[in-house]
């Protein structure tokens, strides 16, 4: 076998290693939410939980408003202080606007 810039030499390089396919990965789903999409109690403002306290969003006089936030790794949101806190230290309650939903511990 001769390769190119080989021919001649008594010890060839060898052909290239093919490089492995990388596997699909399939969908994970996410944990529960609640029914429908996030909502704000009439006149409400302020901070609320959502995704099992993963995410929060904010309510302005009733209003969504903005995108979903996510909490930094190890925590939940913490309606009781308006903020993140340490996962251990919150129960997770996510309010679906009239129904209860529990999440998180």
């Amino acid at each position: 076998v001769c390769y190119v810039d080989s021919c001649g030499q008594s010890n060839p390089p060898p052909p290239p290693t093919p490089q492995p396919t990388p596997l699909p990965v399939p969908p994970t789903e996410s944990p529960p939410t609640g029914s429908g999409d996030p909502c704000c109690p009439p006149g409400f403002t302020g901070l609320k939980a959502w995704n099992s306290c993963a995410q929060y969003y904010h309510c302005v006089a009733g209003a969504v408003t903005g995108d979903l936030l996510e909490v930094p790794a190890e925590t939940l949101f913490d309606n009781s202080i308006q903020n993140f806190n340490w996962a251990a230290q919150v129960t997770c309650v996510v309010d679906g606007c009239g129904r209860r939903l529990r999440g998180g511990k």
